[in-house]
């Protein structure tokens, strides 16, 4: 007989349901935050600040230390630029990105076309308003 905590219980370990703000001041704090809890954490954001911070470097060393990466960046832009950095982003390896929904209709539906020629692996967006 299944309880009804199994019920309601999402599927996934807590582990695949986390996602940790890396919102920190330094790379070297990030590694150090994400050495601590790669054992109990998933996926880690990169926001804004850290990403302006260290770049792409930051997607990496933390793919390399063996977490996912939620990039936290809300783009929004016009439709075109907006596509090919989520190309750029998918092309980073990250699991999950965001784009701000109120950039416009046109701007959803240039990013669920662009041209993915060399079949990389599209991740899921995170549409914010």
């Amino acid at each position: 007989m299944t309880s009804k905590l199994e019920l309601v219980r999402k599927k996934g370990s807590m582990r695949e349901r986390l996602i940790v703000a890396l919102d920190v001041d330094t790379l070297e704090q990030a590694t150090d935050l994400v050495r601590q809890l790669a054992g109990e954490v998933g996926m880690f954001k990169i926001g804004k600040q850290l990403f302006t911070h260290a770049g792409p470097q930051a997607v990496r060393q933390i793919q390399e230390l063996g977490g996912e990466i939620f990039l936290d960046l809300k783009f929004h832009d016009i439709p075109n630029t907006v596509a090919k950095a989520a190309i750029e982003a998918t092309r980073l390896g990250v699991k999950m990105f965001n784009v701000h929904a109120s950039g416009s209709l046109e701007m959803m539906h240039q990013l669920r076309g662009a041209d993915r020629s060399d079949h990389i692996e599209w991740p899921p967006a995170v549409a914010e308003i």
